[in-house]
């Protein structure tokens, strides 16, 4: 009876970014920019495409138009 919820169903499979890839690159500052540093280029590409957690719930996603939710579940066979 546990698995009857949304609740206890999680993904697992890294998420594939849009740069595809499963992590992102350690960037190359350019020599002639002083003033940025290796930290601040790698927050300005997660902010554009960030990574999410490897084990979520699917209750986290983003439902779909028309429905309430992303999941459907059904309960079958004996209680």
């Amino acid at each position: 009876m546990e698995l009857a919820s949304l609740d206890a169903w999680v993904h697992h499979p890294q998420n594939i970014l849009k740069a595809n890839r499963l992590t992102h690159m350690t960037p190359v500052v350019p020599e002639d920019e002083e003033e940025l540093t290796e930290e601040d280029l790698l927050n300005a590409i997660l902010e554009k495409d960030p990574m999410v957690e490897r084990i979520r719930g699917i209750d986290e996603d983003d439902s779909l138009p028309g429905f309430k939710t992303a999941w459907v579940h059904k309960l079958c066979g004996d209680k």
